[in-house]
Parts: structure tokens; sequence; C-alpha cells
């Protein structure tokens, strides 16, 4: 990390990220999704604390490409419009 939001390293790596995320995104309603993204974005106040499994950068790093990728219509996989949607803000 981070990585150049252009490669295939590194939007494969953000196509890989969602597919972990798929089987909470199949159960999540939008509220749920929004409420873990405040949770995720404060990462650097309690990092330390609690291990997610990957550090703020990684997360901050995954998302900028995300967004890249959600604005250049490059395909991330099957993901809810809720989560497409917090992409684009």
């Amino acid at each position: 990390m981070p990585l150049d939001p252009e490669s295939d390293q590194a939007q494969g790596f953000v196509r890989e990220w969602f597919a972990l995320l798929e089987p909470f995104m199949q159960v999540a309603t939008p509220e749920m999704w929004a409420a873990s993204q405040k949770l995720y974005a404060r990462q650097r106040e309690w990092e330390g604390q609690a291990d997610p499994g990957f550090t703020a950068a990684v997360r901050e790093a995954v998302m900028e490409v995300a967004r890249h990728m959600r604005a250049t219509g490059k395909d991330m996989g099957p993901l809810p419009d809720f989560v497409l949607k917090g992409l684009d803000a």
C-alpha cells in the first residue's frame, strides 16, 4: 500500500476485498453498512485497541481505489446500491 488506482493489481485487490465482504453485504441494511463505514472512518482513533485484521492505511487505500473504480465505471463485482452510492460521496 498504497497501490496505483489504475493498476490491475489494485483493482484486483479491491474486487477481492468486496468479495470477502459479500456475506455481510447480503444481510446488511443500508443503515448497517453506513454505521460500519462510520466506525472504520474513525479507525485511526481506536487503532491498537482492537484488531480488525487490517490497518486504517490499508482501508483508506482500498477505498481510494474503489472510488476511482466507481468513477471510471470499472467492475468491482456484485455490490448493493447502498455500497456503490457510498463510493460516490
